[in-house]
């Protein structure tokens, strides 16, 4: 894209006005001064600044929704409600992994297609954090036998050993659980194998970006321009 194109769109000015910037050396590119108003830039990866203020390209959207139990994530479903029909007005957005139906908690919803293909690729090991309730107390040797990973069987049927997991107790029930995968309800089969079971799970963060304690279920917003640079960067 254009410099002068993609500063219209970012400070909505007229194109007079950002050649203007551009003359009076307020235009950064890369933390270079830059005055050519023909400058081909990347808008998702070269950093624009006003200033010193950092501009972001919104040709893409992100928002973070609490998602609620007995909503599927997905375009549409003949059967339940979707996380679609939840933020409404909000087209083509994807969401970044999964959550199942009666999982609550954080998903992260955007239209950029490859950070959602990076997010999700199962080399990159991106961290997701679970609360996790359990119908029976949480036996001590669980933390060391989630390290070594165990050995499961995903939505199709086919065998793998799971990626070591992290386990915090917060109860005798309850605990924070870390995977690096999104495997077929992967956190129940998990504790299933230990000989236990989910009876209320919520994803509370993926990688750095936290589910807002302010968001009530069902509830919605866009991403912060900090949390999408952390986005990018675990991409």
């Amino acid at each position: 894209m254009r410099l002068d194109k993609y500063l219209c769109h970012t400070l909505e000015l007229s194109r007079r006005d950002v050649h203007r910037l551009l003359a009076d050396k307020k235009i950064t590119v890369n933390n270079q001064i830059c005055m050519r108003k023909d400058t081909v830039i990347n808008e998702e990866k070269d950093r624009i600044a006003y200033e010193g203020r950092e501009l972001l390209y919104r040709f893409f959207h992100y928002i973070m929704l609490n998602k609620p139990q007995g909503v599927v994530c997905a375009v549409r479903d003949s059967k339940f409600p979707t996380i679609n029909q939840i933020i409404g007005d909000h087209k083509n957005l994807h969401p970044i992994g999964r959550l199942d139906k009666d999982t609550e908690g954080l998903v992260i919803m955007t239209n950029n297609g490859s950070l959602t293909h990076a997010l999700t690729n199962p080399n990159k090991d991106v961290a997701k954090t679970y609360l996790v309730h359990l119908k029976s107390p949480i036996e001590e040797d669980y933390s060391a036998q989630l390290e070594k990973g165990l050995d499961l069987y995903d939505g199709k049927g086919k065998p793998y050993r799971s990626k070591p997991a992290k386990l915090i107790r917060l109860e005798a029930d309850k605990c924070l659980v870390e995977i690096t995968e999104g495997k077929y309800h992967q956190v129940k089969k998990m504790f299933l194998k230990l000989g236990n079971e989910v009876i209320y799970l919520k994803r509370l963060a993926i990688g750095s970006i936290c589910l807002d304690d302010k968001l009530e279920v069902g509830q919605f917003r866009s991403l912060t321009d900090q949390e999408i640079n952390q986005l990018k960067g675990i991409g």
